[in-house]
This record gives C-alpha cells, sequence and structure tokens, in this order.
C-alpha cells in the first residue's frame, strides 16, 4: 500500500472541488450515509486499477444504498457493545455508583472486542465492495476472519495508514473550520475519499479486483 497514492489521488481529478464540495454537502445533509455508500464505489474502483479520477456523483439512489448497507454491517459486527452497554445503562438506572463500577469493568473488553471486530468488519466491507454481496460480505464471518488473520500484517497496516490520514485531515479541516466550510472538505477527502483509496489498494494487494473501464455499470 502507497499512503502517497492515498493523499495525493483526490486531487489528481480536474474536477477535484466540486466533487469534494459535493461530499462535503452531503456529509451534513444525509448523516454521511450517501458519502460511505460514494466510498464504496472508490474502494471498487481502486480495486480494479482506475484510480485516474474519483467517481463521477451519478448514482445518488445507489450510494444511499450501499451506504445504508454498510452501516447495517458494521451494526451487526459491534452489536454485542450495543448490548452490553445497554444492560450497564439498565443496571446503572437502579444503582449508578454499580453502574459506574460495571463500567470500568468491562471498558478492556470493549476495547479489545472493537479492535477484533475492526479487523472483521473492514475486510467485509472491501469485500462488499468487490462483490455487492451483503450477506456474503457482512455476514459469513468465517471467511472474513479468515481473511482477517491471513492477511493480518497488511490489515494492520491498512488500519494505521488510515489513522494516519485521518488524524492529518482532521488537524487541517481544525485549523480550516473557519474558512467557508473547508474543513468539511478537508473531513470529505479523508475519511470517505483517501480512507476509501487505501482499502482499495488492500482490496487489490488480495485480488479482490480486476481491471474495470471508468462507466461500466457494477
Amino acid at each position: 500500500m502507497d499512503l502517497g497514492r492515498a493523499f495525493n489521488y483526490p486531487f489528481k481529478d480536474p474536477g477535484w472541488i466540486v466533487k469534494l464540495l459535493i461530499g462535503a454537502i452531503l456529509s451534513i445533509v444525509t448523516l454521511g450515509i450517501i458519502p460511505l455508500g460514494y466510498q464504496v464505489r472508490v474502494i471498487r474502483e481502486v480495486m480494479r486499477g482506475d484510480d485516474s479520477k474519483m467517481p463521477e456523483w451519478d448514482d445518488f439512489g445507489g450510494d444511499l444504498v450501499r451506504g445504508i448497507m454498510v452501516i447495517i454491517g458494521y451494526l451487526v459486527y459491534y452489536f454485542p457493545i450495543i448490548l452490553l452497554y445497554c444492560c450497564v445503562a439498565i443496571v446503572g438506572a437502579g444503582s449508578e455508583d454499580l453502574g459506574n463500577v460495571l463500567s470500568c469493568l468491562i471498558l478492556p473488553v470493549v476495547i479489545l472486542y472493537a479492535l477484533v471486530a475492526a479487523l472483521v468488519a473492514i475486510p467485509a466491507m472491501i469485500h462488499y465492495a468487490a462483490t455487492d454481496d451483503f450477506s456474503g460480505s457482512f455476514l459469513n464471518f468465517g471467511a472474513r476472519f479468515s481473511d482477517a488473520t491471513t492477511n493480518l500484517s497488511n490489515l494492520v497496516m491498512l488500519i494505521i495508514y488510515i489513522l494516519i490520514v485521518q488524524f492529518a485531515m482532521g488537524i487541517v479541516g481544525g485549523i480550516t473550520i473557519w474558512l467557508c466550510g473547508l474543513g468539511l472538505l478537508a473531513y470529505f477527502a479523508g475519511n470517505i475519499v483517501m480512507t476509501g483509496h487505501l482499502m482499495g489498494q488492500y482490496g487489490s494487494s488480495i485480488g479482490l479486483g480486476s481491471p474495470v473501464k471508468r462507466g461500466e455499470t457494477y
């Protein structure tokens, strides 16, 4: 994986300002759902060898559906944490002190589970981008766990690169947030486009992509 390629990817597109602006606006208007679906298309195109420019904003309905499916998929993986905290909240409603103690006790378990879930959920999203098959991607837990363990070193590097991108663009966004919303452009560029490029590179490295021509119907 090439971190420099991911940083450079959005800005190779002659229409990058308009595309990032649309993405930034939709991140607010649709609570990030459509941009998440757009990220699936970024991953798919990069996996298939086409990173000459960002995908066009020409499939809002498809992006909405893909974004919803990704959110549902991630909720499946993180549902045990949600359920656990709901139980703690119920207990805490009767005894605040007991609730606080339980929250502290389960924190290490939650952190460990969240890390493991990330190692499986990220390959699931990449597999979904490659196949458009929700159940085969997010619900085939054995296959996704096998993906994670087989390519663990590359997957850990992917996560590190994603954190670097998001940290860097977070700083840019924090500095420029007051400049006519430029912070939102930085958010979309980093969290959606650059991160999607890195995930696409990872998918290509494990053989999930195939050459594609821009404009192909998926």
